[in-house]
Order: structure tokens, then sequence, then C-alpha cells
């Protein structure tokens, strides 16, 4: 195994499994992984920093700094830690995000400041890890929940609801997140091809966490070395228990459009 320092981002849309790879990775020894450190949350916590010394010195700051709960630096410390990384939707990396009226919103960022983030990848040798979710309406589904009712990750079995909701897909909204999904896995095929990554689907993923998540550590140059004792109540549960067929009124519906825009392998 080499000594040498080792990057990584996970890089993945919303509801793909990235929290729950993000807390196996971050309690292997050799391993600090840092979750949405370039959310909106975040950045506008660090403005400051970020205005004073640019994106690229805040992203590499954030392995030397605790956060506090609004994910603002706090002290600096010590970075032992062989392979440091952190989880980065694209969303993130390819939107600003805004409050107008009260209404948080997003605008597309120009795209030297996108290439700005993927060269510094580059020239600091980041491996990317590439998360997706071969179901896009499961992946959807979870994301409507989470944005109902604002729970993102749930690590106690007593804050899950009592039951799933079901919910009648508006299929204008379907229809631009399908496109999102598209166009990101294009530019993902476009861009990061120079890259040296690591593919992986939710679904293998939490088939066999422990075994994928050896893999990653091989992928990364470090030992399987996982703390369970850490671990333990920290791991983000699934939150839903019920078939996907009887949570979305109009399955048939969105099946059909997923089958006319020849995405069958994302039912």
């Amino acid at each position: 195994m080499s000594e040498e320092k080792i990057k990584f981002v996970i890089l993945a849309p919303q509801r793909t499994g990235s929290n729950l790879l993000v807390s196996y990775l971050d309690h292997i020894n050799a391993i600090r992984c840092r979750y949405d450190i370039m959310c909106y949350k975040s950045l506008e916590s660090n403005q400051d920093f970020i205005k004073e010394f640019g994106i690229t010195n805040f992203i590499e700051s954030c392995y030397h700094h605790n956060f506090d709960g609004n994910m603002k630096f706090k002290e600096e410390i010590e970075n032992p830690n062989l392979a440091n990384g952190f989880k980065l939707s694209y969303k993130d990396l390819m939107n600003y995000y805004f409050y107008d009226n009260g209404v948080l919103k997003s605008s597309l960022k120009p795209e030297d400041e996108i290439e700005e983030i993927l060269d510094y990848f580059k020239q600091n040798n980041y491996k990317i890890i590439l998360l997706d979710r071969k179901s896009k309406i499961e992946q959807y589904y979870s994301f409507k929940t989470a944005e109902n009712t604002n729970k993102w990750m749930i690590t106690d079995e007593k804050d899950l609801p009592e039951r799933d909701e079901s919910i009648t897909v508006d299929m204008n909204n379907f229809d631009y997140y399908i496109t999102n999904n598209v166009n990101w896995e294009k530019y993902a095929k476009d861009r990061l091809s120079e890259f040296d990554t690591f593919n992986l689907l939710y679904e293998e993923f939490v088939e066999d966490i422990e075994g994928t998540v050896t893999e990653i550590c091989e992928f990364l140059g470090v030992r399987f070395n996982l703390n369970r004792e850490h671990l333990e109540n920290k791991i983000p549960i699934k939150q839903r228990r019920t078939s996907i067929v009887n949570l979305i009124e109009n399955y048939n519906e969105v099946q059909q459009y997923l089958r006319r825009h020849k995405l069958n392998e994302w039912v």
C-alpha cells in the first residue's frame, strides 16, 4: 500500500446512497470523508473564507478543520489520514443556490468556475467515485419524500415515519428530473473520462455494503479496517419499507414514460 496522500471525491446525484457511503468510508481508519462541503449551507457559512482564499483552498482546508452545526469552519485539526475525500452532488458542482423572497432557487454556474474545480481535481490527482442509482422511479420517490419531510438522512428507527406516503408523480416535474439525470450522466462521461474512476450503482452497494467498501479501499490504496464500534448508530437507514409499485399512484404512466424514452433499465 502506498503511503502517499490520496484524495478522492464521491460524485453523485441526490438519493443514491451517498450519505451511507460517506458514513462507512469515514469510519475506515485510514480515511477522512466529509459530507456535502459544497452544499448551499456550507458555502453560505464559509463565504468570507471562500471570498478571501478561493473555492479550491476552501476544499483543501476542509480536511484540516472541524465544522459546527451550520457547517462553518471551527478549530484547525491535524490530518494524519492517508486518504481524504468528500461527497459532491452534481447539483452543487453545476449550480449556484440563492434565496429569492424566501424561496431557494438555483442558476447554472459559469463554465469557467466548474472548470476551476475540475482542474483542481486533476492537478491534485483526485480519484473519482461515480455513484448512481439504476431505478430512477425509486430515486425520484426518495427525493420527493425527503423534500416533503425535510428528512434527508435518518439514523434512528424511531425517527422513521409511521407509514410510507403515496404520491402522484407530476409528469412535467419528472421529465425535468430525468432530463437532468441524462445530462449529468453525459457530462460525467464527457468530462471525467481522464480521471481514475470507480463506478458504483446504489443497488449493488446496498446488496453488499462491506464488500463494496472493501473494493473502494483497494481502489483508493488503503487497507479495509472498519471501526464498527464508532460507526454504530451513525448509519443512515433506508426510509422506504413499501414496494414502490404501491406508493406511486400513476406508476404505469411513469413506467410508460421511461419505456417511451428507451430508459427501461431505469424502472
